[in-house]
């Protein structure tokens, strides 16, 4: 009777620690996700800065935005810690690459983009298209990267990932 209880024990045990590790994991995912949303909108900022052509509307953008991939840098390393750091390393390397524009490519267009309209030529515009592409590129290579790693995370920890126009949500099995 005694092993019976202790097996019974045991295995509520067990079940209970999963169920603690998985909303540990959520909150992790969740706290990875929202530091990697802020890059996305600062993002977005910058794009629509480019599109008007002002250099100072630039200049302010590119700023922004590379403070706030340095934040959610920040923010990256205080997440919740878990065993499993996939989701994490897998995150900070697509930041990485967020900053790695921001300092390179993003610097060339807006060197570009503050050369006077009477100079400015087709070389340019052919540069800045395909500086554009090549950040393309890397940000989706770097972005589907990260979201293999979030959703092998995700399924080792059994819950769903639940994507919507607005954000990423998870949800337990």
């Amino acid at each position: 009777m005694k092993k019976l209880a202790l097996v019974i024990l045991c295995v509520a045990s067990f079940y209970g620690c999963d169920r603690i590790n998985q909303k540990i994991a959520i909150k992790h995912n969740d706290a990875v996700i929202e530091a990697s949303d802020k890059v996305v909108v600062a993002f977005d900022k910058l794009n629509n800065a480019l599109a008007t052509f002002n250099p100072d509307s630039i200049d302010k953008a590119l700023a922004a935005y590379n403070l706030q991939v340095n934040n959610s840098l920040q923010e990256l390393n205080k997440a919740v810690s878990l065993n499993d750091t996939s989701l994490k390393v897998g995150t900070r390397e697509m930041l990485q690459v967020f900053k790695s524009v921001g300092d390179n490519e993003f610097k060339q267009i807006s060197t570009i983009y503050h050369i006077p309209d009477s100079l400015y030529t087709e070389k340019e515009e052919k540069e800045v298209t395909d500086i554009a592409t090549a950040i393309d590129e890397k940000i989706e290579a770097a972005q589907l990267k990260q979201q293999n790693a979030q959703k092998a995370f995700a399924k080792k920890f059994n819950f769903d990932l639940i994507f919507d126009k607005d954000s990423l949500k998870t949800k337990p099995h």
